[in-house]
């Protein structure tokens, strides 16, 4: 097998074919849609794909990424950095009744018209599928924790100096007092 750099376009069946390795690195601000996520687009993937032809003579391509992407932690809105190591075997297809007889453990890729395959389109598919559904940072770590108290101790200080700027005693309503109320009406019903 002759290990070669990443093409611009693939034909996926001649490259199975031959048993073909390509490798490269991508930038992640050549992957426009994956960029939308992420809070910054610097940085790069560590892409490998390997092409062989399966038991069934389907052609496969196996497609492992490596890479670290930035994006908001829904926690604390500050950047939070996702490791991403992933392999994924994909088959290409050309229609849907094709991509649904392939079994669980490979995923379709549409090929064009002309029967060939845009590795960076693969490349942003698979990045995009390992964005987390929430980012957060690690639930204990240090810097999540430390911007989610400095907010709290500025709403707290905004709370206070509101109330001395207006001459207000009067107490912060907690969030539980319709309860108490609730429980004390029905404790004087019965």
């Amino acid at each position: 097998m002759k290990e070669e750099r990443l093409p611009v376009s693939i034909d996926p069946v001649r490259f199975a074919k031959t048993n073909r390795l390509c490798s490269g690195v991508v930038n992640l601000c050549d992957l426009p849609r994956l960029c939308e996520s992420m809070t910054s687009n610097e940085g790069v993937v560590f892409v490998a794909m390997r092409f062989f032809s399966n038991e069934e003579s389907r052609s496969v391509i196996e497609l492992k990424l490596k890479s670290e992407l930035s994006l908001s932690c829904q926690r604390c809105l500050g950047e939070v950095k996702i490791p991403v190591d992933l392999c994924h075997y994909l088959v290409p297809v050309k229609g849907l009744e094709e991509a649904e007889r392939l079994p669980s453990h490979l995923d379709p890729v549409w090929m064009e018209e002309d029967d060939l395959v845009n590795p960076l389109v693969l490349i942003e598919d698979d990045l995009i599928l390992a964005i987390p559904l929430v980012p957060m940072h690690p639930e204990f770590d240090s810097e999540c924790v430390k911007v989610l108290k400095e907010f709290q101790i500025e709403d707290l200080n905004k709370n206070l100096n509101k109330n001395l700027n207006t001459g207000s005693q009067e107490s912060v309503i907690s969030p539980f007092s319709v309860l108490s109320d609730l429980k004390n009406n029905l404790n004087n019903k019965y």
